[in-house]
C-alpha cells in the first residue's frame, strides 16, 4: 500500500507527503521520511480516505 502523510503546522498550513508502495518492496516494515521546514509541526495524519488501512493499531509516527 502507498503511504500518505498530511503534515499540519502551527500556522495551520499543510503539506502532503506521498510515497508509493515501493517503500515496502524489500519486506520493510519501517521507513523514514525527512523533510525540511522552518515551520513548527503541530500534527501528522497518516493515511487518507483513498488508501485503506486494515490495521491502524500498527501505525507509528515518530517526530524528531
Amino acid at each position: 500500500m502507498p503511504v500518505q502523510l498530511k503534515l499540519i503546522f502551527e500556522d495551520d498550513s499543510t503539506e502532503i507527503i506521498y510515497r508509493t508502495a515501493i517503500v515496502w518492496k524489500e519486506g520493510n516494515d519501517l521507513f523514514e521520511i525527512t523533510f525540511e521546514s522552518e515551520k513548527k509541526l503541530k500534527e501528522v495524519i497518516l493515511g487518507s480516505d483513498s488508501i485503506p488501512d486494515a490495521s491502524a493499531e500498527n501505525n507509528l509516527i515518530v517526530i524528531h
